[in-house]
């Protein structure tokens, strides 16, 4: 019930909320879509990873407590199997609320994977989805 409360806290519908706190719990993973993706250099990291296999791409969570524009900020790195790892993008709002308390607590969350979607056509941004797991 805290969780289904915190999301909707973040803007979650209740019926929404009840549901996502639900498959957190009795599933321990999560579906989300990274936020984020078109600022900085995240499009063209994006476009480099569709080049690799995703197997030999690694998914990390990391707590960006000082965030300016979110305490609960939680970054979505990747990193090809012996490359540099990369920011993609950040959770979503409501959910890194939730995982960013779990992260606190010494929880340890681990992300999995990672499909690149968009990117069609010159003027479509790219975006990535992630599988969260406590």
């Amino acid at each position: 019930m805290q969780i289904a409360n915190r999301l909707v806290g973040q803007g979650y519908i209740r019926a929404n909320a009840m549901a996502t706190a639900w498959k957190l719990v009795r599933y321990r993973a999560l579906k989300a879509k990274v936020s984020g993706t078109s600022f900085d250099n995240c499009q063209n990291v994006l476009q480099l990873l569709c080049k690799y296999n995703p197997a030999d791409i690694t998914i990390k969570l990391v707590r960006d407590r000082l965030n300016a524009f979110d305490s609960n900020a939680i970054a979505v790195t990747a990193a090809v199997k012996g490359k540099v790892s990369a920011v993609i993008g950040y959770l979503p709002r409501a959910v890194a609320c939730v995982i960013a308390t779990l992260m606190d607590k010494g929880i340890t969350v681990h992300a999995d994977t990672l499909s690149i979607v968009g990117g069609m056509n010159e003027f479509e941004n790219y975006g990535a989805r992630i599988l969260v797991k406590i």
